[in-house]
């Protein structure tokens, strides 16, 4: 089933016009601060989601940033390559490294996820024997 893609947006500007005074120069002194004022204090807030659905599940995302126009634009091939997706094969339990390249690429992403915190000394020991001895971890379990 072809994902379903919506964005949707608001833009809200909150303006405060004022000015005037006596005369011709009041008015046009007055006119000018106003407009400095309000060119000063005016404030745009933009909010757009993106409401992505597949058969089983929804996704919200939230862009400050950009107008709904915009954002629709920008976002235009990476959704329409998400409504045209097709559902690509179940992944399977053999996806164990079988060559030795494979297992070096393996190795060095946990050390990658070591190095940057995501795995403990202990959890990336652990990690790195059951790849090396092709052990499959048991559900839920803890590294000892």
């Amino acid at each position: 089933m072809p994902a379903g893609v919506a964005v949707r947006g608001s833009e809200l500007a909150h303006v405060t016009v004022g000015g005037g005074g006596f005369g011709i120069t009041g008015a046009v002194e007055g006119m000018a601060i106003a407009a400095l004022l309000n060119a000063l204090t005016t404030t745009v807030t933009i909010k757009t989601v993106v409401r992505i659905q597949a058969a089983d599940s929804e996704l919200f995302l939230l862009n400050t940033k950009m107008t709904p126009e915009v954002l629709r634009i920008e976002l235009s091939r990476p959704l329409g390559l998400i409504r045209n997706a097709q559902p690509g094969p179940a992944p399977t339990d053999t996806d164990e490294p079988t060559s030795p390249s494979a297992l070096i690429d393996q190795l060095a992403k946990l050390a990658s996820m070591l190095d940057s915190g995501l795995l403990t000394r202990q959890e990336f020991d652990h990690l790195k024997d059951q790849l090396i001895t092709g052990s499959k971890p048991e559900p839920n379990q803890a590294p000892t």
